[in-house]
């Protein structure tokens, strides 16, 4: 169409595309019923990127935290111990070690053997 000629396009024309766009470029209406509430960069993106160029349109970079999951579990086996550390299981096996002749030293009484009370006994002097 040119000036002269006078004519109007509109979207009943088999020539365009006609789309209805929000303020954030999603697709409120269009000619095609699946592509209702798609990104119109996903339908079109070379329009899109001249829609940008333009400047009817910013292009905004934003992360889904929602999709994003820190992962708090630690892989390693809570049974398990780390090569970097090959003294730990000799650590627990004598803190382990310790704590049970503690045990065992008062199950039996055995103090007296750290704390010996020696007696002794003297002549009274008296031999007859």
């Amino acid at each position: 169409c040119t000036v002269k000629t006078g004519c109007k396009k509109t979207c009943a024309s088999a020539d365009l595309d006609c789309y209805v766009l929000d303020n954030n470029g999603f697709i409120i209406l269009s000619e095609k019923a699946e592509q209702t509430g798609m990104f119109f960069g996903q339908a079109d993106g070379t329009i899109m990127d001249s829609l940008v160029q333009d400047g009817i349109y910013k292009k905004i970079s934003i992360m889904d935290h929602q999709g994003a999951c820190v992962d708090t579990k630690s892989n390693m086996n809570r049974g398990s111990y780390s090569c970097s550390k090959p003294w730990q299981p000799l650590a627990w096996f004598a803190r382990w070690l310790f704590g049970h002749l503690i045990w065992l030293s008062m199950q039996f009484h055995l103090t007296p053997l750290w704390e010996p009370h020696f007696t002794s006994a003297q002549e009274d002097g008296n031999d007859e």
